[in-house]
Protein backbone atom coordinates (compact mmCIF):
# COMPACT_ATOMS: atom_id res chain seq x y z
CA UNK A 1 0.00 0.00 0.00
CA UNK A 2 1.24 3.36 -0.74
CA UNK A 3 1.86 6.74 1.26
CA UNK A 4 -0.63 8.09 -1.18
CA UNK A 5 -3.34 5.49 -0.72
CA UNK A 6 -3.06 5.44 2.87
CA UNK A 7 -3.47 8.90 3.46
CA UNK A 8 -6.47 9.12 1.31
CA UNK A 9 -8.06 5.90 3.66
CA UNK A 10 -6.96 8.25 6.35
CA UNK A 11 -8.82 11.35 5.69
CA UNK A 12 -11.63 9.35 4.66
CA UNK A 13 -11.79 7.62 7.85
CA UNK A 14 -11.65 11.10 9.75
CA UNK A 15 -14.07 12.81 7.42
CA UNK A 16 -17.50 13.30 8.89
CA UNK A 17 -20.24 12.91 6.94
CA UNK A 18 -23.48 11.15 6.31
CA UNK A 19 -23.08 7.47 7.38
CA UNK A 20 -25.34 4.35 6.23
CA UNK A 21 -26.05 2.44 9.21
CA UNK A 22 -28.09 0.21 7.67
CA UNK A 23 -31.78 -0.43 7.60
CA UNK A 24 -32.02 -2.43 11.19
CA UNK A 25 -30.04 0.55 13.02
CA UNK A 26 -31.90 3.07 11.99
CA UNK A 27 -35.42 1.38 12.47
CA UNK A 28 -33.96 0.13 16.40
CA UNK A 29 -32.90 4.19 16.79
CA UNK A 30 -36.46 5.04 15.59
CA UNK A 31 -38.42 2.80 17.57
CA UNK A 32 -36.40 3.74 21.09
CA UNK A 33 -37.14 7.14 20.30
CA UNK A 34 -40.56 6.81 20.22
CA UNK A 35 -40.64 4.52 22.98
CA UNK A 36 -39.17 7.11 25.55
CA UNK A 37 -40.74 9.74 24.03
CA UNK A 38 -44.04 8.23 25.20
CA UNK A 39 -42.68 7.25 28.65
CA UNK A 40 -41.39 10.59 29.39
CA UNK A 41 -44.33 12.51 27.12
CA UNK A 42 -46.57 10.22 29.68
CA UNK A 43 -44.78 11.19 32.80
CA UNK A 44 -44.23 15.06 31.81
CA UNK A 45 -48.08 15.08 31.12
CA UNK A 46 -49.02 13.25 34.47
CA UNK A 47 -46.59 15.97 36.00
CA UNK A 48 -48.28 18.78 34.59
CA UNK A 49 -51.88 17.89 35.53
CA UNK A 50 -50.87 17.32 38.68
CA UNK A 51 -52.73 13.81 40.01
CA UNK A 52 -52.63 12.93 43.51
CA UNK A 53 -49.95 10.37 43.59
CA UNK A 54 -47.61 12.64 41.57
CA UNK A 55 -48.08 15.85 43.64
CA UNK A 56 -48.25 13.46 46.94
CA UNK A 57 -44.80 12.32 46.15
CA UNK A 58 -43.02 15.09 45.34
CA UNK A 59 -44.44 16.75 48.44
CA UNK A 60 -42.99 13.15 50.37
CA UNK A 61 -39.90 14.62 48.95
CA UNK A 62 -40.09 17.55 49.71
CA UNK A 63 -39.53 19.48 46.53
CA UNK A 64 -41.50 22.17 45.67
CA UNK A 65 -44.61 22.97 43.14
CA UNK A 66 -42.57 24.70 40.97
CA UNK A 67 -40.08 21.94 40.75
CA UNK A 68 -42.81 19.54 39.83
CA UNK A 69 -44.01 21.59 37.15
CA UNK A 70 -40.91 22.40 36.01
CA UNK A 71 -39.77 18.66 35.69
CA UNK A 72 -43.00 17.81 33.84
CA UNK A 73 -41.59 20.93 31.23
CA UNK A 74 -38.41 19.38 30.88
CA UNK A 75 -39.96 15.99 30.39
CA UNK A 76 -41.84 16.98 27.69
CA UNK A 77 -39.63 19.19 25.58
CA UNK A 78 -37.72 15.72 25.89
CA UNK A 79 -40.01 14.02 23.99
CA UNK A 80 -41.11 16.02 21.56
CA UNK A 81 -36.59 16.62 20.91
CA UNK A 82 -36.22 12.88 20.84
CA UNK A 83 -38.34 12.87 17.97
CA UNK A 84 -36.13 15.26 16.06
CA UNK A 85 -33.20 13.24 14.69
CA UNK A 86 -30.60 16.35 15.27
CA UNK A 87 -32.33 16.93 18.65
CA UNK A 88 -32.57 13.16 19.71
CA UNK A 89 -28.42 13.22 21.44
CA UNK A 90 -29.34 16.96 23.17
CA UNK A 91 -32.80 15.31 24.63
CA UNK A 92 -30.78 12.41 25.74
CA UNK A 93 -28.40 14.16 27.57
CA UNK A 94 -31.30 16.47 29.31
CA UNK A 95 -33.00 13.28 29.51
CA UNK A 96 -30.69 11.18 31.51
CA UNK A 97 -29.62 14.41 34.13
CA UNK A 98 -33.16 13.90 34.81
CA UNK A 99 -32.76 10.07 35.59
CA UNK A 100 -29.97 10.88 37.56
CA UNK A 101 -31.94 12.96 39.86
CA UNK A 102 -34.66 10.47 39.89
CA UNK A 103 -31.98 7.68 40.89
CA UNK A 104 -30.81 9.97 43.63
CA UNK A 105 -34.07 10.78 44.69
CA UNK A 106 -35.47 7.09 45.31
CA UNK A 107 -32.27 5.91 46.66
CA UNK A 108 -32.20 8.67 49.82
CA UNK A 109 -35.94 7.86 50.22
CA UNK A 110 -35.74 4.39 50.57
CA UNK A 111 -37.47 3.28 47.55
CA UNK A 112 -36.98 1.13 44.43
CA UNK A 113 -35.12 2.59 41.90
CA UNK A 114 -35.11 -0.44 39.70
CA UNK A 115 -37.34 1.25 36.80
CA UNK A 116 -35.49 4.75 36.59
CA UNK A 117 -32.31 2.55 35.83
CA UNK A 118 -34.01 0.62 33.71
CA UNK A 119 -34.93 3.73 31.55
CA UNK A 120 -31.68 5.70 32.13
CA UNK A 121 -30.02 2.65 30.14
CA UNK A 122 -32.60 3.20 26.95
CA UNK A 123 -31.83 6.65 27.40
CA UNK A 124 -28.01 6.04 26.93
CA UNK A 125 -28.29 3.47 24.20
CA UNK A 126 -30.73 5.74 22.53
CA UNK A 127 -28.30 8.63 22.58
CA UNK A 128 -25.63 6.07 21.23
CA UNK A 129 -27.82 5.12 18.15
CA UNK A 130 -28.12 8.73 17.40
CA UNK A 131 -24.70 10.09 17.94
CA UNK A 132 -24.03 10.72 14.63
CA UNK A 133 -27.21 12.39 13.87
CA UNK A 134 -26.88 15.13 16.31
CA UNK A 135 -26.38 18.76 14.81
CA UNK A 136 -22.90 19.50 16.35
CA UNK A 137 -21.55 15.69 14.68
CA UNK A 138 -22.12 16.53 11.10
CA UNK A 139 -20.07 17.79 8.64
CA UNK A 140 -20.05 21.21 8.08
CA UNK A 141 -20.49 23.35 5.20
CA UNK A 142 -16.82 24.81 3.63
CA UNK A 143 -17.34 28.21 4.21
CA UNK A 144 -17.86 27.28 8.06
CA UNK A 145 -14.90 24.43 8.14
CA UNK A 146 -12.67 26.75 7.81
Amino acid sequence: MSATSTLAASKALRTRGPVDRGRAHRYGAWFMCGLLAVVFGGAGIAKLAGGAQVTQSFQSWDYSEPFRVFIGLCEIAGAIGLLVPRLSLSACGGLGGIMLGAIYTHVAHDEAAWFALVVLGLVVATGWLRREDAFFTRARPAILAG
